[in-house]
Formats: structure tokens, sequence, C-alpha cells
């Protein structure tokens, strides 16, 4: 069990290192990769549909 002062019940352990922040740049920090793979994703699949649509249009 990790020690984590809530702030409710300041009597339990402390340590010195941010448990509770890490944990939410950690959060943080997944959650925007995620969105910029999608993102990322998304962007080529836009672009590719659009060489799809032109070369369509160029090609008769």
């Amino acid at each position: 069990m990790t020690a984590y002062t809530h702030p409710e019940h300041p009597t339990h352990p402390r340590t010195p290192r941010p448990a509770a922040e890490s944990v939410t740049v950690h959060r943080a920090g997944r959650r925007t990769n995620m969105v910029i793979l999608v993102g990322g994703l998304a962007a080529l699949g836009w672009t590719g549909g659009m060489i799809y649509t032109l070369a369509g249009w160029f090609s008769g």
C-alpha cells in the first residue's frame, strides 16, 4: 500500500515524494498521448481521403 496523505486524514504517514501529483501527471499525460494519437490518425485519414478524392477528380 502506498503512503498517501489524504486531505481529510492528516495523521496518515507522509512520504517525501509527491505521490498524488505523480499519479495525476501520469493520468494527464496518458490522456494527452491518446488525444495526440487519435488526432494524428484522423489527420492522416483526412489527408488520404483528400488525395484519393483529388486523384479521382483528375483521372476522371
